[in-house]
């Protein structure tokens, strides 16, 4: 989600998909040039702050809308990483013994096969998740750096 919303902003404004938070701000100045826009971070939290004497441009109210989004994206990969990390250790741990409790609970070999194959998928999506979150909780923590350093903040 966080991913998408920033590329959200990149195809607004004709950034690479790659390109940075910082390449997007540049070029939203650049197109909105008559107004005095800034990115403010409180705490977690950073949006777009929009200053003119005209009226603001739709376009540039749904940016505003945008990197609130982005903001809420970033800090929601954040804040429940650790959360989840504890939670994906919890269910690996007890692989064996749900394999088990599938075994005893389930006399028919046709049925047993399908839950432990389900099974099997799911911690393997699982092992997926927690090799991904922390990939995730670095690009979160990197963008929320780079938040700061624009708004003038030394994270």
């Amino acid at each position: 989600m966080m991913k998408s919303k920033l590329q959200t902003l990149a195809s607004r404004y004709h950034c690479p998909i790659n390109d940075s938070l910082s390449e997007c701000l540049r070029k939203i100045k650049e197109k909105h040039e008559l107004c005095h826009i800034s990115l403010e971070v409180k705490g977690y939290d950073f949006s777009l702050m929009v200053r003119s004497e005209a009226e603001i441009p739709s376009e540039l109210k749904q940016t505003q809308e945008n990197v609130t989004e982005l903001s809420r994206a970033t800090k929601s990969v954040t804040s429940i990483s650790t959360k989840l990390r504890e939670m994906i250790d919890s269910l690996l741990r007890d692989e064996n013994s749900m394999i088990s409790q599938i075994q005893d609970a389930v006399s028919r070999h046709q049925e047993q096969r399908r839950l432990l194959d389900n099974l099997q998928e799911n911690l393997s999506e699982a092992r997926r998740a927690k090799e991904l979150s922390p990939k995730y909780r670095k690009e979160a923590g990197n963008l929320l750096n780079e938040a700061a350093l624009l708004s003038g903040i030394t994270p």
